[in-house]
């Protein structure tokens, strides 16, 4: 059961799963910008043959941002972004929490005499 469970798991937080969901969905979405919706199908119903609008109808085509395979799209891709942010999310707590350390400790190690500048002022009032 836990096998399975992780398979699973491990399908939906895949970056490669959002990638193809989105090309689908961009690819469904061009097909309802293009093909006639709701009241305007009526009119591509005189200039297609009957049983070919027939079977447009049944795969719901022309009212396709309403139709189960849209929402089947929206729906994988939805659990598969809570998935995957589910899985990031412990690094990037850590990440957010943790204190910023300097890159390079050595950045003022070989500076030239020319390069120092001397002051008695507080450091604070300096840094501002």
């Amino acid at each position: 059961m836990t096998r399975n469970k992780s398979r699973v798991w491990s399908f939906f937080s895949s970056v490669g799963l959002t990638i193809a969901l989105l090309a689908i969905i961009v690819l469904v979405s061009i097909i309802g910008t293009v093909v006639p919706q709701r009241e305007s199908a009526a009119e591509l119903a005189m200039r297609i043959p009957p049983g070919l609008f027939s079977f447009l109808q049944t795969m719901q085509i022309f009212d396709l941002y309403h139709s189960i395979l849209f929402f089947l799209l929206l729906g994988l891709l939805s659990i598969n972004l809570i998935i995957c942010s589910i899985n990031r999310f412990p690094q990037a707590w850590r990440h957010f929490r943790a204190k910023p350390s300097p890159e390079n400790f050595d950045v003022f190690k070989d500076l030239s005499e020319d390069a120092i500048i001397n002051t008695k002022q507080d450091q604070k009032v300096i840094a501002e």
